[in-house]
């Protein structure tokens, strides 16, 4: 009995070992942003970059609607090369964010402070956005919570020497 369970593992182990490995991802550098035009505002939003260190990045959220917009801690980094934009990639284990619901109320001016820290690299010269999700909130007449569809800004800047 205990040869053939022997026998059987080795079988799995070599039937395992001729298996084609899985495809190498393409490095992020090599392929383009997902979405290469999109605004600093819209849906009476808008996105500005206020401040920006080797550490962290401030962000200016603008809300001109009488609606409350929700947006999360997620973002992401994308430079500008030869006229495509391309996503800044994260350190290894740093492109996880926490799931929360951020608030941004209506007719108010929110600011937000971005962890630049978590990029692989610092930033070097050149042109960058960084984009967000955000989505109108409100609660209807029996309590409870309606998302508006989920919609993107990019917000630009520059480093420079």
């Amino acid at each position: 009995m205990n040869k053939r369970l022997v026998h059987i593992a080795a079988c799995a182990m070599l039937l395992s070992a001729c298996q084609p490995g899985e495809p190498e991802p393409e490095p992020a550098a090599e392929k383009g942003a997902p979405l290469q035009e999109m605004a600093a505002q819209n849906n009476g939003l808008s996105l500005t970059v206020r401040n920006v260190s080797d550490s962290a990045l401030r962000l200016m959220i603008q809300n001109g609607r009488n609606t409350d917009f929700t947006y999360g801690r997620a973002f992401r980094i994308e430079q500008q090369l030869d006229g495509t934009w391309y996503a800044v990639p994260f350190k290894k284990n740093r492109d996880a964010f926490e799931e929360i619901a951020l608030l941004s109320p209506p007719r108010k001016q929110t600011i937000e402070t971005v962890d630049l820290g978590r990029l692989q690299k610092p930033l070097e010269a050149g042109k960058y956005r960084i984009v967000k999700a955000f989505r109108s909130f409100s609660i209807d007449e029996n309590g409870r919570s309606v998302y508006g569809t989920e919609f993107w800004l990019a917000a630009p800047f520059e480093i420079e020497n």
